[in-house]
């Protein structure tokens, strides 16, 4: 019972029914592509351990291998154009089996690390407008802190300067003026007068004074 018998265009044609390409169930003539058909369910069925197991949507889901998975579809494709070019180009895919697993496994290789690159790309990318704002504040910042120690420097040399503007007039009015009525100092006069120290006093103007 597992072999049916039909006429095709006048001639009797015979084959398994569970091989039976799905051309030749429709009463068309047999082709290569109708026998590379049947080379791709024994294909499966010597895959899965089961030579009764017909070819039923979902099969993959039996076959872990991808490889196998695509040359036992192109084998098996409804359309016979689209099928496996022939039994030698099936035989030989399968013969290349574990080279086209060693491609396949650096192509995903470079897949991934194509994948990573672009995902850090992507985030480097999302990160800009962040990083511009945080350079923009660090210069900001930097820019603020400049002006606050210029201005902490300038207040300081200010007072600097105020303060030997007072030890100055300190100076000044201690010996230069209220010292050289001290009838003991050096250069002192006896009982000079009021326009005598002034006059002294003056004639140090400039040396205490110089650059104020």
């Amino acid at each position: 019972g597992f072999t049916a018998t039909q006429s095709v265009i006048g001639e009797a044609t015979s084959g398994t029914l569970l091989y039976l390409a799905p051309e030749l169930v429709r009463g068309e003539t047999p082709t290569v592509q109708s026998d590379v058909y049947a080379l791709g369910l024994l294909l499966y069925q010597l895959v899965i351990g089961d030579m009764r197991r017909p070819l039923v949507p979902g099969w993959q889901r039996e076959v872990p291998d991808e490889l196998l998975q695509q040359d036992i579809a192109a084998a098996t494709d409804g359309n016979p154009a689209h099928r496996t070019g022939s039994a030698t180009e099936l035989a030989a895919g399968l013969r290349r089996l574990e080279e086209r697993r060693a491609e396949l496994a650096r192509q995903r290789t470079l897949e991934q690390a194509a994948q990573q690159a672009q995902e850090v790309l992507k985030r480097a990318r999302a990160r800009r407008p962040w990083l511009i704002a945080s350079i923009a504040s660090l210069a900001l910042g930097l820019l603020a802190a400049s002006l606050l120690s210029l201005q902490s420097h300038r207040a300081y040399l200010a007072a600097e300067q105020q303060r030997k503007r007072a030890e100055a007039i300190n100076t000044f009015l201690d010996d230069d003026l209220l010292g050289a009525a001290d009838p003991e100092g050096p250069g002192a006069q006896r009982d000079p007068t009021v326009k005598q120290l002034l006059t002294r006093a003056a004639q140090r103007l400039d040396g205490r004074f110089a650059d104020d």
